[in-house]
């Protein structure tokens, strides 16, 4: 018997570190499980807010104009955005209205204005274009194209750039009448 003792205390021993080892376990097993159940519910609560933005995008009014702008009008807009980031009036180049274009099988048309600005610098473009964008005139800006001119001139002035901007205007032109 008193040889068995010894072998009791050693097998006590074992079956202790085996339930500490156990405990451990399951301890890390819990702690990891509950860090990613918070980390679910956060990920949860981010697609709730995003799919409720979503939401009242889709129920909100679209930007669009009931008729299309004239090319005096679309002139007069590009014009006085330009005037409003004191860009000279022979820096505006161009500005090609286009034939307005169906927007897929919806409601909607979409039509274009090329606008060729000459040897602008980086902030009359920037400043063009965030008064392009802050007007209410129904024009978003589509693509910006910049290009180095020709003739560059290495002097001391500032960086002069081409730009190409097409603005877009949206008109609401259902195809066939609401009741």
């Amino acid at each position: 018997m008193t040889m068995l003792k010894p072998l009791v205390a050693r097998w006590r021993q074992l079956f202790l570190a085996a339930a500490i080892v156990g405990l451990g376990a399951s301890y890390w097993h819990y702690s990891t499980s509950a860090s990613r159940l918070i980390a679910a519910m956060d990920n949860l609560r981010s697609c709730e807010q995003l799919a409720e933005e979503i939401g009242n995008a889709q129920r909100s009014p679209q930007r669009a104009s009931l008729q299309t702008w004239s090319q005096d009008d679309l002139g007069t807009a590009v014009e006085s955005a330009a005037a409003d980031a004191q860009l000279a009036r022979d820096r505006v180049l161009r500005i090609d209205p286009q034939a307005p274009k169906r927007i897929g099988k919806t409601d909607y048309l979409e039509q274009a204005t090329e606008v060729e600005l000459l040897a602008v610098t980086l902030r009359q473009l920037v400043d063009f274009l965030f008064v392009v964008a802050s007007n209410d005139d129904q024009l978003e800006i589509d693509t910006l194209r910049m290009r180095v001119p020709h003739e560059t001139n290495d002097s001391a002035g500032p960086e002069t750039w081409l730009a190409d901007v097409v603005l877009t205007q949206r008109i609401y032109a259902p195809t066939t009448p609401h009741p």
